[in-house]
């Protein structure tokens, strides 16, 4: 038995001596905005038991599976070789792929432009406008609290007794 018929035989076997009785395979698809348009990241691969699987190369347009160097065991790294080979080999799968890239990468550039400038200085029009109104209510704030201040002090003059009610002075 060579390749991919011993790997089942081994994921069998590990299923029913296993005490979890079960493996985790996750695809995961990241899109990562950096500080700018040009670092955005795409990311997509296939994690096997928390490790990586296979991913895909966006420079090379190929998707590459794990490497024996980086802890991935024979009989995965065949398993991996024999997946990767079948979707470099299917044209409608690496353009969904590169469809994909070219989403994230519309995202994060439709992101940036809404955010506020980063790639020069100065401020928008709006900008301005909700700063020169958020000063302007300010301004109109501090001068009803100086004026309530001021008309509050002058009409509390100090203690003003009441005949009858006041109490008489202690010596």
């Amino acid at each position: 038995m060579q390749g991919p018929g011993r790997l089942a035989l081994l994921l069998g076997w590990a299923l029913i001596h296993s005490p979890a009785c079960a493996f985790v395979t996750q695809l995961n698809r990241d899109c990562i905005f950096g500080t700018s348009t040009e670092t955005m990241l795409h990311q997509y691969y296939l994690v096997f038991n928390r490790q990586v699987f296979l991913w895909y190369d966006s420079r090379a347009n190929l998707f590459i599976p794990c490497s024996l160097m980086y802890q991935c065991i024979p009989p995965v790294h065949t398993v991996a070789v024999n997946i990767t080979t079948f979707l470099n080999q299917r044209p409608d799968f690496l353009s969904r792929i590169q469809q994909q890239e070219k989403q994230c990468r519309d995202s994060g550039m439709k992101y940036w432009g809404e955010t506020v400038q980063r790639t020069g200085p100065g401020l928008t029009k709006r900008q301005k406008i909700k700063i020169g109104v958020s000063v302007a209510v300010l301004a109109l704030g501090i001068i009803f609290l100086v004026t309530g201040v001021i008309c509050w002090r002058k009409s509390h003059s100090g203690y003003v007794p009441i005949p009858g009610y006041s109490y008489p002075e202690v010596s």
